[in-house]
C-alpha cells in the first residue's frame, strides 16, 4: 500500500518487512521477488504482545535501521494515508495520541528517531511492563510534540482528526459515532482513489 498509493517513491524511503517463522512462507511467496523491500526475519514463531514489547525495548531491534534517520512503524492494523510533514521528523517519538494531554502516543503507527532509540535502549531487551509505547512516551530524554493540534494530526486511534497522516486500530474505538466512521472511510477512499470501503 505504501508504494502502490504513490505516497512515497521507493527511492525516498526504505521498506523493511519484519516477520516471524509462522509467516515466512507467506512473505516469501508474496514478496520474495521484491528488490525494494528489506526483510528482517525473526527467530520466533510469531510476535505476541510480550515478545513484541520486549523486542521494541531493545537496541538489537533499532540496530537494523541505522542507515535511516527515522523509522515509521506500521503494524498490520495501521494505515499510512499521506506524506508525513517535516515537523514530525524533528521529534524523537510520536504515535497516535491517547488523550489530549499525553506525550508520545500509541506505537502501532509511530515515528521514531533511530539514533536516539539506539542510544536510550539497552543492548538486551527489557521484560515487563509498561508496554513499549507507554515506556517511550514517558522517556524525558526523548523529544516529543508538545502541540496538541499537531499531535492529533499525526494519527488517529482514540482521538479523531479530519486529515491525519495515518490510522491505527480505529476499529477498536467504541466512542466513534457513525458520522465519524463515515468521515474516516471517506478520507481513506479519497486518498486511495477508491469508490468506498
Amino acid at each position: 500500500m505504501l508504494f502502490r498509493s504513490n505516497i512515497y517513491n521507493t527511492g525516498e524511503v526504505g521498506f523493511v518487512l519484519v516477520y516471524g517463522q509462522q509467516n515466512k512462507k507467506f512473505i516469501q511467496n508474496n514478496f520474495g521477488n521484491r528488490s525494494d523491500i528489506t526483510f528482517l526475519e525473526l527467530n520466533a514463531s510469531q510476535l505476541y504482545s510480550k515478545n513484541y514489547n520486549k523486542m521494541l525495548k531493545s537496541r538489537w531491534f533499532y540496530s537494523h535501521f541505522t542507515k535511516w534517520e527515522h523509522i515509521l512503524i506500521i503494524q498490520t492494523d495501521a494505515l499510512l494515508v499521506k506524506r508525513i510533514p517535516d515537523v514530525y521528523f524533528q521529534t524523537d517519538y510520536i504515535g497516535a495520541p491517547w488523550n489530549n494531554h499525553g506525550k508520545g502516543g500509541n506505537g502501532g503507527f509511530s515515528l521514531r528517531n533511530v539514533s536516539k532509540f539506539c542510544s536510550i535502549t539497552p543492548r538486551h531487551s527489557v521484560d515487563g511492563l509498561p508496554n513499549e509505547d507507554l515506556y517511550f512516551s514517558k522517556q524525558s530524554s526523548l523529544k516529543h510534540i508538545n502541540n496538541y493540534e499537531l499531535h492529533k494530526q499525526f494519527a488517529v486511534e482514540m482521538i479523531y482528526d479530519d486529515n491525519p497522516c495515518g490510522y491505527h486500530a480505529v476499529y477498536k474505538n467504541p466512542n466513534f459515532t457513525r458520522e465519524t466512521w463515515e468521515k474516516i472511510t471517506t478520507n481513506i477512499s479519497n486518498k486511495f482513489g477508491i469508490d468506498s470501503i
